[in-house]
């Protein structure tokens, strides 16, 4: 489900089921988060335009807490933007199933 549709597969969300956990907006495609149905009248955008030199200024200063940060934190906050831009990257094993007799 996660290549295919962008969204965690069943077995994932199981796992979040019986540890009590909601399904992290970062496992969901930004297609599912921006989709509209029908009309699009009398829909609001997300961001408006004139939020746009605020967004900008949050990564930079983002980006400067990461400068800071220790080799190991880099790297984590290095996979994790890539796999929220380039969700297709993530490679999810395939689920083993048992066959019951």
């Amino acid at each position: 489900m996660r290549s295919a549709f962008g969204l965690p597969c069943a077995h994932e969300m199981c796992v979040m089921s019986q540890h009590r956990r909601p399904v992290d907006l970062a496992d969901v495609h930004v297609f599912w988060k921006t989709l509209t149905v029908g009309d699009e009248e009398g829909v609001h955008r997300v961001h408006e335009d004139s939020e746009m030199p605020n967004a900008l200024r949050l990564i930079d200063e983002s980006l400067e807490v990461i400068k800071k940060a220790n080799p190991d934190q880099q790297m984590f906050y290095a996979h994790a933007i890539h796999s929220l831009i380039h969700p297709e990257s993530i490679e999810v094993e395939e689920l083993i199933t048992r066959q019951y007799k």
